[in-house]
């Protein structure tokens, strides 16, 4: 939970176009690739209250990652489908889509706390097949946690949480690769 001892900036809260629907307008709109100052102070204002939203991950914290698709085996005479080889599982520039935060040519890892998170995160059709690799986190890490205090319809007279939820809500959204791709470029800062 947000400590109450420390506030938004005056500015923030005189920014509330300082919620994510409005950067990203401006992101889309005005500002894609140099930021305005009211855009700038929204990002500012949520590194100045970013620490109370972190989440600690310990080391070996078992990880997953999902992918649609599936490797074969040989079996008798035949193949069957078997799971990718683990360096299928991470990812390679080359074929890095442009996704929720990275922009396309750009890897980014993407990993859920629970296996069948990354598995919806995929979006499988009914009887598609589904490949799973399980990690462990090699260092202790610290997380920015934008479901704290839950995602859905929120309305608050606290400005930070306020800008915290609906940046979570932002993220949260579901990708489809027939989405435009420029509905993403503020999630992944390329304006």
């Amino acid at each position: 939970m947000p400590s109450k001892k420390q506030s938004l900036p005056s500015d923030f809260r005189a920014y509330r176009k300082g919620t994510f629907s409005s950067f990203s307008e401006a992101c889309l709109r005005t500002s894609r690739y140099f930021r305005d100052d009211d855009a700038q102070q929204y990002l500012n204002s949520l590194l100045a209250t970013s620490n109370d939203w972190t989440l600690p991950l310990s080391t070996s914290t078992t990880v997953w990652r999902a992918q649609l698709g599936h490797s074969w085996e040989a079996l008798g005479n035949g193949e069957t489908p078997c799971p990718h080889p683990p360096e299928r599982m991470k990812p390679t520039p080359h074929h890095a889509a442009a996704g929720r935060a990275n922009p396309e040519g750009i890897a980014y890892l993407y990993l859920a706390d629970e296996r069948l998170t990354a598995v919806a995160e995929c979006r499988p059709w009914v009887g598609g097949f589904v490949s799973v690799g399980q990690f462990s986190t090699a260092q202790s890490l610290n997380l920015v946690d934008f479901t704290q205090h839950g995602l859905g319809f929120l309305t608050t007279n606290n400005p930070d949480r306020q800008a915290w939820h609906d940046l979570g809500e932002a993220f949260s959204m579901p990708i489809s690769r027939g989405d435009d791709i420029r509905d993403y470029y503020p999630h992944a800062g390329r304006f």
